[in-house]
């Protein structure tokens, strides 16, 4: 373990030092107090005897503000640190322009887009940022529910589910009270790999049951497209997840919505903990050494130093995410209410959304499935986008 130890480290200050290129230029970096961007912070310190500016997005929502957390980060590396200000009516004034800056529809990147905005009209060109922490160092108390659904399809294949898993599985997944039974018919179902489950938003069923008519007339295949023939086997979980983390979500969501949201704002994120070379060795560690009962991602938090306070690394997970919860019964709620209703949905049945609108606003269901259908159908207006058979 010390010999890793000492082998991350020094991969972590390498890409670093890249990111912050020749004569250490970039000098900004995002800070929201947790393990990823305190770790770079501190190692940026480490480098640097010079000025570091440090960024911290705080809402109007006491319940998402971390910024007390940025703020004990940057006392302890000394960084002139600037907290940004996004007030309810700012995310409501340019929640559609963001929206309509998207190169294609995304439940995620308007935390990214409204900080790219803050921090681009506070001078900054270029700037680092904690993509890919989480995924390589194995920091999503998610990790768990993906192993929790090796674990079962396993179990199910044992007990012969081959034989009876699809149509058992298929009438559970259909007809299931909620959510978890729902994915627990999934697995018994097997028709992809058990990563690909947790992540899935709706099922086959459940598209087909939301999509208007017309747009739903012949079946259609809702598995996940998952490449796992080159990823770690599942005797290490852990690295497998990761490989698999990397090649979905922080590919396909996290990074390509990163960057097309600060660019819209003329700003360079600069992603170091998704170096190549670090990547590279992290994947010849076992899973067992990113993983420690105290804290998430001992690896990197033992690379950062003295310059990661520990009660920010011990403290409660919360992530770089926006209040929906209030946005939708405040500043948004006439625009979701309106959208829930149907009547214009070109996509949707009106039905079947005034349905999910009643189960939202009767705490059944996450916020995050209403969001992902305005998102769809506004950027297919806005783009003039023909959906058909």
């Amino acid at each position: 373990l010390a010999v890793a130890q000492e082998a991350v480290s020094a991969a972590v200050r390498a890409a670093v030092e890249r990111g912050m290129g020749d004569g250490h230029e970039v000098s900004a970096a995002f800070l929201s107090g947790g393990i990823d961007s305190g770790a770079i912070v501190a190692v940026m310190r480490q480098l640097h005897d010079g000025e570091i500016r440090t960024y911290c997005v705080k809402h109007d929502d006491d319940s998402t503000d971390e910024s007390e957390w940025a703020r004990k980060v940057a006392e302890c590396n000394g960084t002139k640190h600037t907290v940004l200000h996004l007030s309810d009516r700012m995310m409501r004034d340019g929640i559609l322009k963001a929206l309509s800056s998207y190169d294609q529809p995304s439940i995620d990147g308007l935390n990214f887009w409204f900080a790219s905005r803050l921090v681009r009209e506070a001078g900054e060109k270029r700037i680092l940022s904690g993509e890919g922490g989480d995924e390589l160092f194995a920091g999503y108390d998610r990790f768990l529910k993906h192993m929790l659904a090796y674990r079962w399809a396993g179990r199910f294949e044992r007990c012969g589910s081959r034989l009876w898993g699809d149509p058992v599985g298929g009438l559970l997944e259909k007809f299931a009270p909620n959510e978890k039974f729902r994915k627990l018919g999934a697995l018994m179902a097997a028709h992809c790999d058990p990563y690909s489950i947790p992540r899935k938003v709706f099922s086959a069923h459940q598209v087909l049951e939301l999509l208007r008519p017309e747009l739903a007339e012949s079946p259609i295949d809702y598995q996940a497209s998952v490449t796992s023939a080159f990823a770690p086997g599942r005797r290490d979980l852990v690295n497998r997840i990761s490989w698999l983390e990397l090649q979905t979500v922080t590919t396909d969501m996290w990074l390509r919505d990163g960057y097309q949201t600060a660019a819209a704002h003329g700003l360079e994120i600069i992603t170091p903990l998704l170096d190549r070379e670090l990547a590279e060795l992290l994947f010849r560690i076992p899973g067992t050494m990113k993983c420690c009962p105290e804290y998430l991602k001992p690896l990197l938090v033992r690379a950062a130093g003295k310059g990661l306070p520990m009660d920010c690394v011990t403290r409660k997970k919360q992530g770089f995410t926006l209040p929906f919860e209030r946005y939708f019964s405040g500043e948004l709620k006439d625009m979701i209410d309106s959208f829930l209703e149907g009547r214009e949905s070109r996509l949707f049945r009106p039905e079947a959304l005034r349905r999910l609108g009643r189960m939202y606003r009767g705490g059944h269901v996450n916020w995050s499935r209403v969001w992902v259908l305005f998102a769809v159908e506004y950027w297919c207006r806005e783009n003039k986008v023909e959906i058909g058979t």
